[in-house]
């Protein structure tokens, strides 16, 4: 249990640090070149501020508030719903019973939010656990952080490859009901066909049939005539 744990804080640590690198080096990169012109850099300082710069990062980057941490728990949420999703699909083909199809859209999102989050709470969030785990995590060598960072990305994908697996089982699993209904009801239909067929041996069915509209018109006819 403590390996899981430790390899689902690893993850979040990982995903924190891939947002934080986009936010500043991506997405926040034209302001931190607008940080770098000289009016600019004379405007923070009137405020009593050396380096914005510095100041921005640091702010971006604090793993205990702020608009980075907040994306992180969420891609977390989102990580753990697809996991119980995958379950769920599982349970799915094992039972016979589409859980996601036969219940309400409300029901299947609390079933599968509410575990996603109480999870990572109790992983990561309780007591600020996952703060902990960075300051740890911080003092691994370059080396140990790259190969975690790869470990971390393969796992996410991983997670997505189980999600996609689970729906082809399901589709497969349909498949292979329907083909095996459809193969008992053409067995089922030779052999009806068989005994109608050992029925009318040695007598021409189409006589018989002959036979039987004729006897059914003078019937017919012979009721009419009463009503008559």
């Amino acid at each position: 249990m403590k390996d899981v744990l430790l390899l689902w804080q690893k993850i979040h640590y990982n995903i924190y640090r891939f947002n934080v690198f986009t936010s500043i080096y991506v997405f926040g990169l034209p302001i931190m070149l607008l940080l770098k012109n000289k009016y600019i850099l004379e405007i923070y300082k009137k405020k009593g501020i050396s380096n914005p710069e510095k100041l921005i990062r640091s702010t971006v980057s604090n793993s205990k508030v702020g608009t980075i941490n907040w994306l992180t728990d969420g891609f977390m949420i989102l990580f753990m719903a697809l996991i119980c999703f995958s379950i769920l699909n599982f349970i799915t083909i094992i039972s016979g019973y589409v859980i996601w199809k036969n219940w309400s859209p409300l029901i299947f999102i609390l079933l599968i939010g509410i575990p996603a989050i109480v999870i990572n709470y109790f992983a990561l969030w309780q007591n600020d656990k996952y703060l902990t785990y960075f300051k740890e995590f911080e003092k691994e060598t370059r080396n140990m952080k790259r190969k975690w960072a790869w470990i971390s990305f393969s796992l996410i994908l991983g997670i997505f490859g189980l999600l996609i697996f689970s729906f082809y089982c399901i589709n497969h699993t349909s498949r292979s009901k329907n083909s095996t209904y459809q193969a008992k009801e053409k067995a089922i239909n030779d052999i009806l066909n068989k005994a109608e067929d050992s029925l009318y041996q040695g007598i021409d069915k189409d006589s018989i049939d002959a036979n039987i509209e004729t006897r059914l018109e003078k019937i017919e006819d012979s009721l009419y005539k009463n009503i008559n």
